[in-house]
């Protein structure tokens, strides 16, 4: 079989609307390589060293800062990332990879108000790109939870942090006239039983929300508690762009194919009942040596399965002490279609 005619372009976790439209730049030379190598073992120290050492020849390489960047905040080095970061935007401030990563930083230091300051400029930057990513074909999918990020744990708690997200979720919104987006972000339940809260992937397009599909399998092993926080979903239904019907999935609702099934219920079978043509997972899974090619396995499961292609976008950056590697891919019955680098912000086609 063969995949729909256009393919989304599979993007980092955001939290603004403007990066939604951000640009990717696909990792190339040696020198990255070998850092992302390091990264990928765990050797954190000796992908520090490789990155800075490779800068000093190359100080304006987009792929070796963010990588650098990204292994300092990975080892709790707030500081150094920022200030390699402020470099990084000064000697390239038309950036959007560095803004974003200089974002991230800023963050990560406590510095509110210059990673806002950032995120504007993004805006800028992307505004004055925008006809680039206007093509009414395309569908712009995101992680679970990409406009708060994964895990927010107690964070959910507060009104204020569900109320900021929701209202990232408008400011995405308005920028879908000619393009679809799907992104993951926390749904109040209207429902006054169970919590109060649904993880969900929302479909927006024409300046509207078109749909909101729900997570039902809420992991509570090793580092997820989602059922503290998280009502499942009780119903599932496809969603449809451009003629194409959807069925999307979010992140473990995809892992309950296995011989020993660990939940009673599987949401591919209940969407397999409105004839989808495409499945979409939005994910959150985090990094470790091997989780890679597990990640694969069960999505070829999926594919096989129910003869479907499948797109499956993966957060991508840190969040708390866990680390998200991408690996985004697009997958049909016959073979790999698409896949995107591991730790590297990319935009693919």
């Amino acid at each position: 079989m063969r995949l729909p005619e256009f393919l989304p372009r599979i993007l980092r976790p955001a939290v603004l609307a403007c990066v939604c439209l951000g640009s990717a730049v696909a990792l190339h030379g040696a020198a990255a390589d070998d850092v992302r190598k390091s990264l990928l073992a765990g050797d954190y120290a000796d992908a520090i060293k490789a990155a800075e050492a490779a800068l000093v020849s190359s100080p304006a390489d987009e792929d070796l800062t963010v990588l650098d960047v990204r292994a300092l905040l990975t080892v709790g080095r707030y500081e150094d990332a920022d200030l390699t970061a402020i470099r990084a935007a000064t000697e390239r401030p038309q950036s959007i990879r560095i803004r974003w990563i200089a974002h991230e930083a800023a963050q990560a230091n406590g510095r509110a108000e210059v990673a806002e300051n950032q995120s504007t400029e993004i805006g800028r930057l992307v505004r004055s790109q925008f006809g680039s990513y206007r093509d009414p074909k395309n569908l712009i999918v995101f992680s679970e939870l990409a406009v708060c990020g994964y895990p927010p744990r107690d964070f959910l708690e507060f009104n204020d942090f569900i109320e900021q997200s929701l209202s990232s979720i408008e400011k995405i919104k308005a920028e879908t006239d000619t393009i679809g987006v799907i992104v993951g972000a926390p749904s109040r339940n209207p429902k006054p039983e169970g919590k109060d809260l649904f993880n969900s992937a929302y479909f927006l397009f024409e300046n509207e929300i078109k749909g909101i599909a729900h997570k039902t399998l809420l992991p509570t092993y090793d580092i997820f508690d989602e059922y503290r926080y998280f009502e499942p979903a009780n119903e599932w239904n496809i969603l449809t762009f451009k003629g194409k019907k959807f069925a999307i999935t979010i992140c473990e609702d995809i892992w309950n194919i296995a011989d020993n099934p660990l939940y009673r219920i599987c949401p591919m079978n209940e969407l397999m009942k409105q004839q989808p043509d495409i499945m979409i997972n939005v994910s959150a899974s985090p990094y470790d040596y091997l989780h890679g090619d597990n990640r694969k396995q069960i999505i070829a499961r999926n594919v096989g399965a129910y003869n479907l292609p499948m797109i499956y976008c993966n957060a991508i950056g840190s969040q708390t002490e866990i680390v998200f590697d991408g690996g985004s891919l697009v997958m049909n019955k016959e073979q790999l279609e698409k896949e995107s680098d591991v730790l590297v912000d990319q935009m693919r086609a």
